[in-house]
């Protein structure tokens, strides 16, 4: 198959655009499947139960899809995959590829290989390159890499036949549309920033104190759970790795290979200090050889901790206090945590978010968790150990807190009187049109932005980003008519807003429209087309049911 991907240089249609990048590190993800000893559910389409090799395929491709948008695994990448469920994501492409495959759409290889091509550019080393350093980082293959571009080709013809109606628009509709998201307008605002009023805040104990009597219910602590663990630190397995290292008598050629490697391909900034600045040949050298002993470590690290877990899964029933004993028997350390919450980690340790998930998905039946979860010494198997219930803290241990959330609430409070007040006197004169907005302004001694000048189509306005969300900003601006001024307006996390839009509008930029017309005609059209698919697809999600339908603040079951 891939032999031909070379061969064609056209190409079709591709979502994503990967930027090939250099890595020594291997990462450890979990891999879906059943539990140990329990049948497996994958959900069913139309009476039909998916099975697990279906499940785990959908799984693999749905963490490829999101590699290759953002460049990073998503069990890696902390920031961005918090609203990125692979699990959920694995369900919807499954019932995708069943849709596809009932109206019998092909994928031929060309359009796969014509897929490579525009993802990884013509050069057929770059296909080499990719599966052995970027895929093998995230255990993904050549094969899963074929399949994964044929069945996103088939979910992309599936979209466009789901769309088609959403095709046809006039000119006359794009070029009201485009008027519409292009008509600029031009306003002053003036901002409310609680912490300008943090000094104006009575702070006598008189008003404090009941003040947080009346609020003793969100400071209280929540109830928090202490785990037993062994950890597998990756130290602690850097003389074997070096031991296993010097037994490659090619091992420092191998080294300078992928050095000049990575130069030629990346150029030769490719190995940088923290500053930025080119490292020389020979401190190169030793990074790459101290990451790959690091890594070499991390993997016997993992696959004694695995070994760990496999000798107390077969242990029936499970007991907490079976990892204690093995522990003891294989001569390792026994570890107690902190306490901690069920959304922040034990303060002892820095592990993974998984480390918490897992302790507090353990109960009576089953107290020890079998999986491999991760931290930056290493990796941990774990245990319940206690569970401390949830309790009001004297006063005096928060005080620090609670005079500091006091003087912020009531600052924020200062800062929207001050808000309202400023309103209602520049609407007052703007209504008798004695003084203009930016002269009240001055003489409340508040600061206003220069005059800004945007459209419903501006997507950023440095002016405004430390202190609003710009889609908010433009939904209180577009609804004021021109000359008037909006209330205040309040923002999040604190703080708000008075906006004034001036009066006239601007001229609209008629040269501007001829030129960019035909293009957002295009988009208009594309956009269309993928709507009407996403409500069709939205009402096959429904009637599937789960795993594949999520009611409203529920998330749907996955496998057993």
């Amino acid at each position: 198959m891939f032999s031909s991907i070379r061969r064609h240089q056209s190409w079709i249609w591709i979502i994503v655009v990967v930027l090939v990048s250099i890595s020594m590190l291997w990462f450890f993800t979990d891999q879906p499947q059943g539990g140990r000893g329990d049948t497996p559910n994958f959900g069913s389409i139309k009476g039909r139960p998916n099975t697990l090799k279906e499940y785990q395929e959908a799984f693999t491709e749905t963490r490829l899809l999101y590699f290759l948008n953002f460049q990073k695994w998503p069990d890696k990448d902390t920031k961005l995959a918090q609203n990125f469920d692979v699990e959920q994501q694995a369900y919807y492409r499954l019932l995708r590829l069943s849709q596809a495959k009932e109206s019998n759409i092909q994928v031929s290889d060309q359009t796969v290989a014509e897929m490579v091509r525009r993802i990884l550019g013509p050069d057929p080393k770059a296909f080499d390159t990719f599966v052995n350093q970027q895929l093998k980082e995230g255990r993904i293959t050549a094969n899963d890499f074929e399949r994964f571009l044929r069945h996103d080709a088939a979910i992309q013809q599936l979209g466009t036949l789901g769309g088609l109606s959403g095709r046809f628009i006039t000119p006359r509709e794009a070029e009201a549309i485009y008027r519409r998201e292009h008509q600029e307008i031009e306003a002053d605002v003036v901002f409310f920033n609680p912490s300008n009023y943090l000094a104006g805040v009575n702070m006598s104990l008189t008003n404090i104190n009941p003040w947080y009597t009346n609020r003793m219910s969100t400071f209280r602590i929540p109830e928090r759970v202490r785990v037993s663990y062994v950890e597998f630190s990756r130290s602690n397995f850097l003389a074997e790795a070096g031991k296993d290292i010097a037994k490659d008598t090619n091992y420092l050629k191998r080294v300078e290979d992928f050095y000049f490697k990575a130069i030629n391909e990346k150029g030769t900034n490719t190995f940088t200090d923290t500053n930025g600045v080119v490292l020389a040949k020979a401190v190169a050298i030793e990074r790459i050889k101290d990451d790959n002993l690091n890594q070499r470590a991390a993997t016997l690290a993992y696959r004694k901790a695995n070994d760990f877990a496999s000798v107390l899964a077969d242990k029936k029933p499970h007991r907490a206090e079976d990892l204690t004993k093995e522990a003891a028997l294989q001569g390792l350390k026994i570890q107690v945590s902190s306490a901690f919450e069920q959304f922040d980690g034990p303060a002892d340790l820095k592990v993974s978010p998984g480390f918490t998930r897992a302790a507090f998905a353990l109960t009576k039946e089953e107290p020890v968790s079998f999986q491999v979860l991760g931290g930056d010494a290493g990796f941990y198997i774990i245990a319940h150990h206690e569970t401390v219930l949830s309790e009001n803290p004297p006063l005096e241990s928060i005080r620090a807190k609670v005079n500091e959330q006091y003087r912020l609430e009531k600052a924020r409070t200062l800062a929207e009187q001050a808000g309202t007040n400023f309103h209602a006197k520049v609407n007052r004169a703007l209504l008798t049109k004695e003084k203009s907005f930016a002269f009240i302004a001055l003489e409340e001694k508040l600061k206003s932005t220069p005059m800004l000048r945007f459209s419903q189509s501006t997507e950023t306005l440095p002016d405004l980003e430390d202190h609003v969300d710009l889609r908010q900003f433009k939904s209180v601006a577009f609804q004021l008519e021109p000359g008037r001024v909006s209330n205040f307006v309040p923002t999040r996390p604190d703080g708000g807003f008075v906006l004034y839009v001036r009066s006239p509008r601007p001229p609209f930029n008629e040269a501007k429209l001829r030129m960019e017309l035909p293009a957002f005609m295009g988009s208009m059209r594309h956009y269309r087309q993928n709507e009407i698919y996403s409500k069709w697809f939205s009402r096959e999600v429904e009637l599937a049911g789960p795993p594949y339908y999520i009611p409203p603040g529920k998330r749907g079951p996955g496998p057993n």
